[in-house]
This record gives C-alpha cells, structure tokens and sequence, in this order.
C-alpha cells in the first residue's frame, strides 16, 4: 500500500540560511589620553601682502623703486606694473628685462 499524506513521517522545518561572514561592527576607537602641560596651538601662516596697486607703485618714485626691487621686495606682478609703466626705468641684462635674463640659461 502508497503511503499516505498522512502518515508520511513530518518534514523538518525549513531553518534559515546561515550568514555568509559574521556581522559587520564599527571597530572601536582607541581611547585618547588627556594631554598634560599647556595646550599647543598650531604655528600660523605669515600674513600675506596684498600687491600693490599701479597707484602704489606709482606714488613710490623712481630711486625707492628699483631700492624696492634689488631688496626683493616686489612681487612678479608689481614688478610688471612697474616695467609697464615706467619702461625707462627697468634694469636691463643684455637688452632683456633684468628679471626675466636671470631666469634664462643661455644669458650671454
């Protein structure tokens, strides 16, 4: 005789499938000391100079701007200003402007 339905021995019970990997957790942050002794603050950036307007440079006269340009105290920008507006003025290396021949390899 087929069994029956019903007298067929029970299934087991469908059980969840098991994780593939263990659960992801936050990895605990190390536990900082409390400093001793005074506080540092982090070391400031110079202040920068604004450029100097055209109005500036222009309020200088002649003898205080080349005295400004062989201290280094020009920027690249005011020095063209300065060659832009006072061309006569400009210290030349071999006919080329004496800021850009120092940069050159082949000055003669």
């Amino acid at each position: 005789m087929p069994m029956s339905t019903i007298d067929s021995p029970p299934r087991p019970a469908v059980l969840p499938a098991e994780p593939l990997s263990a659960p992801i957790r936050p990895t605990p942050k190390p536990r900082r000391r409390p400093r001793r002794g005074p506080r540092r603050r982090p070391a400031r950036e110079p202040r920068r100079r604004l450029p100097r307007t055209p109005r500036q440079i222009d309020a200088l006269g002649p003898e205080r701007r080349l005295e400004m340009y062989r201290g280094g105290a020009l920027t690249r920008q005011e020095c063209v200003i300065w060659a832009g507006r006072y061309p006569e003025e400009i210290p030349l290396v071999n006919g080329e402007i004496e800021w850009i021949a120092l940069s050159l390899a082949d000055l003669d």
